[in-house]
């Protein structure tokens, strides 16, 4: 028996899939198969190519998270991608990629504690995004280098009136 036939249920919690590749994997899984996108282009894309399973739009689960708004705070950070996901050719001089080099193994107190310091965050990392504006910090999200944070933003994070989008950042 293969790995894909031992599970008789998947479900898949909000994601971006795009690519004939992802679609290719969903296709053939076996079982009764739930997908969860957490954008409109995402959903389009899986509902037009999946035969499978059932597909859902719906929000990414770090929205579910409740933390105490904590707005204060001093400075700004800047907290961009230094992987292949970033957009930008330079990244910030003062920049502090939390979510990179060993951040996702740890606690979220550490990470939503980083975010605490800081008035201002301007990021291209969707979940930094996502956690600064449930603090009520003044939030900047910058594209990436496909459509995932403009995506998210547009469906999820625009009726936050602490976050904005940008389309290019100029740390001047």
């Amino acid at each position: 028996m293969e790995k894909k036939d031992l599970y008789k249920e998947i479900v898949i919690l909000p994601h971006t899939i795009f690519g004939d590749k992802q679609i290719d994997i969903l296709n053939n899984l076996s079982g009764d198969i739930t997908v969860f996108c957490r954008e409109k282009i995402s959903f389009k894309f899986v509902k037009e190519n999946f035969t499978k399973g059932n597909v859902f739009l719906w929000h990414d689960c770090a929205f579910y998270n409740e933390f105490p708004k904590d707005p204060s705070g001093k400075g700004v950070l800047n907290a961009f991608r230094s992987d292949k996901e970033s957009k930008l050719d330079t990244t910030p001089e003062l920049n502090e990629d939390i979510s990179y080099n060993g951040y996702a193994t740890k606690p979220l107190d550490d990470f939503i504690n980083t975010l605490k310091k800081y008035e201002q965050v301007n990021t291209d990392r969707l979940h930094v995004a996502i956690g600064a504006t449930l603090l009520g910090k003044q939030v900047k999200l910058f594209p990436n280098s496909y459509y995932k944070n403009k995506a998210v933003f547009d469906y999820s994070l625009k009726r936050f009136p602490n976050v904005s989008f940008g389309e290019n950042f100029d740390s001047n």
